[in-house]
């Protein structure tokens, strides 16, 4: 598993606490920059890719700056959900954006070996199901997940990566 950082509007990540209105806007603020780093990483590679999002501006906003890309809302019919999934799952979409709400839990995408987070929430569950649909057995290849956020959210990634020590912690115990 690699991870990768990107911080679009600075070289570090600032770690003092906001509130949870403060990292909304943070959030709001870098939208374009985030999404539009995201779109030039993937626009300029021949693989599968899935995309996490957790606002619909930035659902919206990657669908229309990747190519090749499928828009997976939580409005949208399950049949599209479905098809979505079972296509992406078979290689026929080579960008899949959506919510870790929907598409984080239970599904095999071994076929793809690539994610961007386009931010993160406080959510470690859902941050680590997320990874786990492509870094599971089954994969043949290392997995990148590329993290993109504005420097206002360091705190939020800080948060994730306590989660994660302590939930390492608690399974070598």
């Amino acid at each position: 598993l690699n991870t990768y950082e990107i911080i679009v509007d600075g070289d570090t990540p600032i770690i003092e606490s906001l509130t949870l209105t403060e990292r909304r806007q943070a959030r709001k603020d870098s939208l374009e920059d985030r999404c539009k780093a995201a779109a030039d990483i993937i626009n300029n590679s021949n693989e599968n890719w899935l995309v996490w999002c957790n606002l619909n501006d930035e659902s919206k906003l990657l669908h229309q700056l990747i190519n090749d890309s499928v828009e997976v809302k939580g409005s949208d019919k399950s049949k599209h959900k479905t098809d979505s999934s079972i296509k992406f799952a078979n290689g026929d979409i080579k960008c899949l954006v959506s919510k870790p709400l929907i598409f984080g839990m239970g599904l095999n995408f071994q076929n793809c070996h690539n994610m961007i987070f386009v931010g993160l929430s406080d959510s470690y569950e859902q941050y680590y199901q997320a990874v786990r649909r492509c870094w599971r057995f089954g994969q043949e290849y290392e997995v990148n997940v590329y993290i993109i956020i504005s420097k206002k959210e360091g705190c939020v990634k800080q948060n994730i990566e306590r989660k994660q020590i302590d939930a390492d912690i608690m399974q070598q115990e």
